[in-house]
């Protein structure tokens, strides 16, 4: 289904992701990737990178939605965009910033493949991309293994806190309970109880003494 109305967007799009490549292909370093050294950030970009891929994959064969695929490319080039706006968290980092850049480029060549040949090539690929294989995804990484668990008391937002999924609920009761801005909030206050919602919320009920 052919019209013009969505080329600016498209053109604006292809353009953020032209600049991306080549501003930042001083910084890519090629070398194999070591999993058990990268930081939380780098780890966060792996698991939006296979949750991407597994999605663009299954949009493209499952059913040819096709915008779904490009929709979920243009989530994860801002995911890479606010990865390389600050400092890299780890040796690792340019690595796996090669690594995804490539992936990225791979899976948008079958919507411009004139276009995603030059970047690869600019990236010092020799090959042609239909000589490459579509990528896969990772089952490790598509899930985060940590959860950011919100806190409240009597159904106010009083703070956040990051622990492993599925976490023990008396760890998590705990953890929620020793929050500075949390403990404030049960200054003279009895607690009724702790309502906890696994890897999503912990709700202090209290009431005064």
């Amino acid at each position: 289904e052919w019209n013009e109305n969505g080329l600016a967007g498209a053109y604006r799009f292809l353009t953020r992701v032209w600049r991306l490549v080549l501003e930042n292909s001083d910084k890519i370093n090629d070398s194999d990737i070591d999993f058990s050294k990268i930081s939380k950030e780098d780890k966060a970009l792996i698991i939006k990178l296979n949750q991407t891929i597994k999605k663009t994959t299954d949009a493209i064969e499952a059913n040819y939605h096709f915008n779904t695929a490009i929709a979920a490319c243009m989530e994860l080039i801002n995911e890479v965009q606010a990865y390389i706006n600050v400092p890299f968290t780890s040796e690792e980092s340019a690595k796996i910033l090669g690594y995804v850049l490539k992936k990225i480029i791979l899976m948008l060549s079958p919507f411009a493949p004139h276009f995603c040949d030059e970047l690869w090539e600019l990236l010092g690929e020799t090959s042609y991309l239909f000589n490459e294989a579509w990528p896969s995804y990772d089952e490790r990484f598509l899930s985060a293994d940590d959860v950011t668990i919100a806190v409240q008391v009597n159904g106010k937002m009083r703070g956040n806190f990051d622990i492993a999924k599925d976490s023990p609920k008396d760890i998590v009761e705990k953890t929620a309970l020793e929050l500075a801005n949390v403990k404030k909030h049960l200054e003279n206050m009895a607690i009724v109880k702790i309502i906890v919602v696994p890897n999503k919320i912990v709700n202090i009920v209290v009431k005064p003494l």
